[in-house]
């Protein structure tokens, strides 16, 4: 397909919502948990490990707000996931500052952003604590395409 020339119309996708992931063989997710993708494409948990890119905050079927795929194979069930501002907990072990307002945090676990990790997983943007409080940290994912972590 060429450049446009003319004026086009251009639909606009429903939310913010991803289509659906699949998920990597072996694990569980939970609805309101940041999943990351592997490499391969594959959702998972996100962690503090190598090679991760966090995709969104994962969001409940009509069937279920757990997704087990333990016993299936790599891309035997899918999730879907959302991207804007979420409430996470903040790290205990490197918590995000005031002074990181408007810096990338880093996923600790699948609910929990710190001021540094050791493979430095984008979690998203501090924005902010909620309603004032250091243990719940505001992070933006909405527009998140970072590198894979370390």
């Amino acid at each position: 397909m060429s450049a446009a020339t003319t004026p086009i119309n251009t639909p606009e996708a429903p939310g913010d919502f991803t289509s659906p992931v699949p998920l990597l063989n072996g694990v569980i997710v939970y609805v309101g948990t940041l999943l990351a993708i592997t490499a391969a494409g594959y959702g998972k948990p996100a962690a503090d490990v190598a090679g991760l890119r966090v995709l969104g905050v994962v969001q409940p079927s009509s069937l279920s707000s757990v997704f087990d795929n333990t016993a299936g194979g790599a891309g035997a069930m899918s999730v879907l996931t959302k991207r804007g501002a979420f409430i996470l907990q903040n790290s205990t072990t490197q918590p995000v500052t005031q002074a990181d307002l408007g810096a990338n945090v880093f996923a600790e676990d699948d609910n929990t952003v710190a001021h540094s990790t050791t493979h430095s997983l984008i979690a998203g943007v501090f924005l902010g604590f909620y309603n004032g409080d250091a243990t719940q940290v505001i992070v933006d994912i909405t527009s998140l395409a970072p590198a894979a972590s370390a």
